[in-house]
């Protein structure tokens, strides 16, 4: 659902880059073109020795067999076929680096999706533009090294479909691409299934602490008959939560039920 999010954001000429960890070619499977795969991709492979490259397919029969894939033009012992990912103690790429620093001057909003911002020097992206520029979080969990703008806590592909649900046409056209589809083929009538299924209203601190002191299901005790001593102590936000709302604590942070 976030790549075709993104997707969107890009037909929609929004899009000023995708920065992208992953290595499973999800973004080519949405159509994304301007992205930087910051760790490279499975989609290649690249003999070490003659700097052939091929389709991942080429060498695949190789890797199900457990083998080592050989470059098949140069046959030389050291033509090993090698998928073009960054493994560890790499440099990323020269592209990675020449459009970082070519954004860092054109970007007017930052939007980390689902990352931990741990792994460098792709964590360095967002510090690496003016700090005047807004940044979204949409995660998990918050990142306390990470002083965002605003963050959007739970499943990353629920809240972007609230994203889309609120922004409309053509963001809502990613329902049909998603893995939210129905058997309908009239676009306005997909949009209206999940519009009701999923529209979600805010509820404030004060509506959440009456939700609060709605009776629950009792905890089972210890042996020893006593409560566990964090019971009285933590509650989770996504058990009290009802399914079609989010909790609006502030204009900077909402948490939704996967939270």
């Amino acid at each position: 659902m976030c790549h075709y999010f993104i997707k969107a954001l890009e037909d929609s000429g929004k899009l000023l880059r995708n920065y992208t960890q992953n290595i499973d070619t999800l973004e080519q499977v949405a159509g994304i073109k301007r992205i930087v795969q910051c760790h490279g991709s499975f989609a290649t492979a690249t003999c070490r020795n003659c700097g052939l490259k091929v389709d991942s397919e080429a060498i695949r029969e190789d890797i199900d067999s457990g083998r080592v894939a050989m470059c098949r033009v140069c046959s030389h012992p050291e033509g090993v076929m090698k998928p073009d990912i960054v493994f560890f103690g790499e440099d990323l790429s020269d592209d990675f680096h020449e459009k970082m620093a070519e954004d860092r001057e054109m970007v007017d909003l930052v939007v980390v999706i689902g990352s931990s911002l741990k792994v460098q020097p792709v964590a360095l992206l967002p510090y690496n533009v003016n700090p005047e520029v807004p940044q979204i979080l949409i995660n998990r969990e918050s990142l306390p090294h990470y002083a965002t703008d605003i963050e959007l806590l739970g499943n990353c592909d629920d809240i972007v479909a609230q994203l889309a649900l609120v922004l409309g046409p053509p963001y809502t056209d990613i329902f049909r691409k998603g893995r939210f589809k129905t058997n309908s083929s009239d676009p306005a009538a997909v949009e209206e299934i999940y519009e009701k299924a999923t529209l979600r209203k805010a509820i404030n601190e004060i509506q959440f602490k009456k939700l609060l002191d709605q009776p629950t299901v009792k905890r089972a005790r210890l042996k020893e008959g006593m409560p566990s001593m964090w019971d009285a102590r933590y509650v989770s936000v996504g058990s009290k939560l009802p399914v079609d709302g989010y909790l609006f604590v502030s204009s900077r942070t909402s948490p939704f039920l996967s939270f």
